[in-house]
């Protein structure tokens, strides 16, 4: 969005528009879906969970083909596998997929 606005690509088109910085995916839907916004970039989870909630929004640019998170943890826990009964603070479908990944092989997780 920035580079399209700074480099003209927009205005070349006919289109005015205003860059909002809104933190946060769910927030970022919430506006889209109110109609305060006509066009949003955000990640895919946020759109998708609210569709399947019912929301009406459509992607129609992607510009990554995966869902990119980290995971982030104290520095004595060193492995997926310490996870089990700890609390956690994330989008549930992340924490699903790494559950389900646990035990990981060496070549699936790491840690830093």
């Amino acid at each position: 969005m920035h580079i399209g606005k700074d480099r003209g690509l927009f205005a070349k088109y006919g289109l005015t528009t205003e860059t909002i910085y809104i933190p946060g995916g769910s927030i970022n839907v919430q506006v889209l879906v109110s109609g305060n916004l006509d066009l949003s970039q955000l990640s895919g989870a946020p759109g998708v969970a609210a569709n399947l909630e019912g929301a009406d929004i459509v992607y129609f640019a992607g510009l990554l083909d995966k869902l990119n998170y980290q995971l982030i943890t104290r520095p004595e826990i060193k492995g997926v596998e310490q996870l089990k009964g700890k609390n956690s603070a994330s989008a549930a479908t992340v924490l699903r997929r790494i559950s389900a990944c646990a035990p990981c092989s060496s070549g699936s997780a790491s840690t830093r």
